[in-house]
């Protein structure tokens, strides 16, 4: 039924085997008035948030830990529209007000000279509030079993192409938002520094690299802000078992925007306090629109409607569900797996990753490019990788949970201070890891979600609970639709591993540039980088109909290559399968043998 669905006969698929295999897709699907797209994704992940959200909303039972019940209860206070109706902006600006340090767009009495910029933006940090630049906790790229500090640009701002590609559209209706948000109020220089701090796109982030300093030898070089008080006493001052001090290593990311954060802010103290300050609540209330009243969310709406093509606001419990499974990920994955995930999707999974795996050793002999050096290399890396399946090992361990979130205790009245009570979790969570020995077994997402993914820095391949639904998996499918389904999606993540970012870590996680002797040799990366320019030049050359662009090769070159690694692996794993195990029924009513419904199977996803 569901090939049927989607299939269009009409198409020979030797001519456009997207319109083959996708064409009444495209013609039967409309995109959803709060969406921006649909596909087979966007269809799972909505699939998935009605399911938690009837999974949220059920009472509070016997089988709740204190996890799944403060889950349910911060789900509530989302889903009181009646009471974000009423209470919605008297929270946002009691927490402005009381706990941000207030400004002159929020209160009449407002007097910049009476608060210290250095403070406020020490208040906004210790809420995990981050307006001007992001400095948080992660690995260690070059000793991946250790973390470290790194500081790189804030992500809230509308991004450098916008401003410069010169839509007049988008930019009139980002300073129509910010007039009705506050009321008419325009402030000029909040908008002139949202354009100087303007968020870096995504093909400027891919040639970004780091550079090690120490909070002393970077406080020296990046003058303007004092980055030393603002770590070590201000931040890190409230734990003092983790020692730190000026010469603590600091990885720094972004330089370019620092410097231009730097110059911004030293003037704006000069002579746009008042503004600067008010630049720091509008990254505040800028992404919290929908903690309130409708009047607000409909603000943002019409700003949706000329940036991203939206027409109304999500269901309201999806965006709910949608938000718990990002804020508690392991409680709410927990509801999730014990009610829908069939655990005999591991044991399959992980024999297709054997398969697949012993797939990409054989092409890793076949192929003659690489030296029997960089062979030998990639090889220990592929055998290293580790498989995380279904939800991580602690999601039915009651203490580990009950710890993990013992601080997220909510309000079902106050939705904006629950959200805040997480956020700052995060934060003096992510601090407190700075001196931990990282784990191969930590997870980077929670199990209810329709998504996979490979981490270079754990060289680990996982596949949450969510995405085990058909047509990627179903235990009641064919291998060839499994294999076509999962089964390329396990080879992508796979050979993520070995694309031109992931090439750059080794076995264990640990970073190299092309400069350092590494996981291969010189005449290796040469021939590669040479095989990876013509990816770029295939995908230029690819034109998306519908919008009338042409794919950016370079920026999509690590997914075009895990597509096509993936792809290629699994089904030579189902072809060998098969060739073992016999030939399987086909899918009655259609014309097309195994191998055909494989591929079919994969354009669909």
């Amino acid at each position: 039924h569901f090939f049927l669905n989607n299939i269009d006969q009409t198409q020979d698929p030797c001519e456009d085997f997207n319109k083959f295999s996708c064409g009444n897709f495209l013609k039967n699907r409309r995109i959803p008035s709060d969406e921006t797209y649909i596909d087979i994704f966007a269809e799972l992940t909505n699939n998935l948030a009605d399911l938690l959200s009837d999974l949220l909303e059920e009472h509070i039972n016997f089988d709740d830990i204190e996890a799944t019940k403060n889950a349910k209860q911060y789900y509530k206070s989302c889903l009181n529209e009646d009471l974000i109706e009423t209470n919605g902006l008297d929270n946002l600006l009691n927490i402005i007000n009381k706990e941000l340090g207030g400004s002159s767009l929020t209160q009449a009495n407002y007097d910049v000279n009476n608060e210290n910029t250095f403070d406020k933006i020490v208040k906004f940090a210790k809420w995990g509030l981050k307006p001007l630049f992001d400095l948080y906790i992660s690995s260690n790229p070059k000793n991946p079993d250790s973390y470290v500090m790194r500081l790189q640009q804030a992500n809230w701002f509308l991004t450098k192409k916008t401003y410069q590609e010169g839509k007049p559209a988008v930019i009139e209706a980002y300073k129509k938002l910010i007039k009705n948000i506050f009321n008419e109020i325009l402030p000029n220089n909040l908008f002139i520094f949202s354009i100087a701090l303007a968020t870096l796109d995504a093909e400027q982030k891919r040639n970004q690299t780091y550079q090690n300093f120490t909070i002393s030898n970077f406080n020296r070089n990046y003058t303007g802000f004092d980055w030393q008080r603002f770590i070590v006493q201000e931040l890190f001052g409230e734990y003092p078992s983790l020692n730190v001090t000026e010469n603590e290593p600091l990885l720094v990311i972004d330089f370019s925007y620092l410097r231009k954060m730097l110059d911004v802010y030293q003037n704006a103290l000069k002579d746009n306090k008042d503004d600067l300050h008010n630049l720091f609540i509008w990254s505040f209330v800028k992404s919290r629109t929908s903690f309130l009243p409708k009047k607000f969310r409909d603000f943002q709406l019409d700003f949706d409607k000329i940036y991203s093509g939206t027409t109304s606001i999500p269901k309201r419990s999806r965006t709910c569900s949608n938000e718990m499974s990002e804020k508690m990920p392991y409680a709410v994955g927990r509801l999730y797996v014990k009610n829908y995930f069939k655990e005999e999707a591991k044991n399959d999974t992980e024999d297709m990753i054997k398969n697949i795996r012993e797939e990409f050793k054989l092409m890793l002999t076949e192929n003659e490019w690489m030296d029997q050096e960089s062979k030998a290399a990639a090889r220990e890396k592929l055998e290293f990788i580790d498989n995380k399946i279904g939800y991580p090992d602690f999601t039915f361990n009651n203490t580990y949970l009950e710890d993990l979130y013992k601080n997220y205790i909510f309000d079902e009245t106050n939705y904006l201070l629950n959200s805040l009570i997480i956020t700052k979790n995060e934060y003096e969570i992510s601090f407190s890891k700075l001196r931990s020995k990282r784990s191969r077994k930590e997870w980077i997402i929670g199990p209810a979600v329709v998504n996979a993914f490979y981490n270079p820095n754990n060289n680990d391949i996982g596949f949450p609970a969510g995405i085990f639904q058909a047509p990627f998996y179903d235990t009641d499918l064919p291998k060839y639709l499994n294999y076509g389904g999962i089964g390329t999606a396990i080879g992508h993540e796979i050979t993520h591993g070995f694309d031109d970012l992931g090439r750059r870590f080794n076995k264990i996680g640990a970073y190299f540039t092309d400069d350092e002797p590494g996981l291969w040799t010189e005449e290796t990366i040469k021939n590669y980088k040479e095989k990876a320019e013509c990816f770029i030049d295939q995908y230029d050359g690819y034109k998306a109909e519908q919008v009338g662009e042409n794919l950016n090769g370079y920026q999509t070159l690590g997914e075009n290559i895990a597509d096509n690694g993936g792809i290629k692996e699994s089904f030579r794993a189902y072809v060998r399968w098969a060739e073992k195990n016999g030939p399987e029924p086909l899918l009655p009513g259609l014309p097309y043998n195994q191998e055909q419904l494989f591929f079919i199977n994969y354009a669909q996803l």
